[in-house]
């Protein structure tokens, strides 16, 4: 049976496999944002500021589920798969895929976030790291680096350099010459 006679005979059966692959990926779908805003923020700054043995604050992601990310991540593969097995239409199957994939990035971005906060040794933290970058520009896109020195640039101008301690302006001058320093 050629696509034409396999339209003719299962035309309602293309449009509820598609809305069922659609339903599926919903509920895979997260929001990345509020998965990444931190529950104790406020107490986490706080923290931060009155503890100056602390490199950053403890923020802690109340939102940021691993199993549901990881069964986000094994469903999409599932649905990769059955999308392979099943046929349809060339530009629904085209749709399907996208907002898959789109789904796909969003959980792996979580998952590299997952990594990062979990990660004990200055190894894992590197591969880490790589991960995160990666699935940062798989899901955002790469850097501009015109845009990154022009947005850099407004805020190093914005030091008020007179105001600074002798100990930030040693700061301040590491970072001018470590600036310097990349290629750009």
């Amino acid at each position: 049976m050629n696509n034409e006679e396999h339209k003719k005979e299962s035309g309602g059966e293309t449009i509820s496999k598609v809305g069922e692959f659609i339903d599926e990926i919903d509920r895979t779908n997260v929001t990345v944002y509020e998965k990444l805003n931190a529950s104790n923020d406020k107490a986490a700054k706080q923290e931060f500021l009155e503890n100056d043995n602390l490199i950053h604050p403890n923020n802690e992601y109340g939102n940021l589920d691993k199993d549901e990310v990881r069964q986000n991540l094994t469903k999409l593969d599932e649905i990769e798969e059955q999308l392979s097995k099943t046929w349809m239409d060339e530009k629904e199957a085209r749709f399907i895929k996208m907002i898959a994939d789109d789904s796909k990035r969003k959980n792996e971005f979580l998952a590299a976030n997952i990594a990062y906060n979990d990660a004990k040794t200055q190894e894992e933290k590197i591969w880490a790291t790589e991960w995160h970058r990666q699935a940062n520009e798989n899901l955002y896109g790469s850097p501009d680096k015109d845009t990154f020195y022009a947005l850099l640039d407004e805020k190093i101008s914005s030091i008020d350099q007179n105001a600074l301690t002798d100990e930030q302006k040693v700061v301040y001058d590491k970072l001018l010459k470590d600036v310097g320093q990349i290629e750009h």
